[in-house]
């Protein structure tokens, strides 16, 4: 058992970490991740609402009117919306106003 280790281990011995990464990656590692389709199309929605929203609206009108917010797979990392949405800072911004959220257009 001890050499069935070694042997699988052997082979790398002298040789970079690098190296015996890139020697063990599949020949598409470069390639994007496959994108999450609920989540591209929340991405769409949140921009376009910010377009025409530039002074920014409400969380509970943006869960009004995006509902792929509640997508099991768009949510399914998130303990709730507001943290989702605050994983997007290049899509939007949130902002505190009283006991309330804002969400705006990302800042330029």
């Amino acid at each position: 058992m001890t050499e069935a280790r070694s042997g699988a281990a052997g082979s790398d011995i002298g040789r970079s970490y690098k190296d015996v990464v890139l020697a063990n990656l599949r020949p598409d590692y470069k390639r994007r991740p496959p994108q999450n389709p609920p989540l591209v199309q929340l991405i769409g929605s949140l921009r376009k609402l910010m377009a025409q929203n530039p002074d920014g609206v409400s969380l509970t009108e943006v869960r009004r009117s995006c509902p792929l917010v509640f997508h099991t797979d768009v949510l399914k990392n998130f303990p709730s919306v507001r943290h989702l949405l605050a994983s997007m800072p290049n899509i939007v911004r949130l902002q505190g106003v009283g006991v309330q959220t804002r969400v705006l257009p990302p800042d330029p």
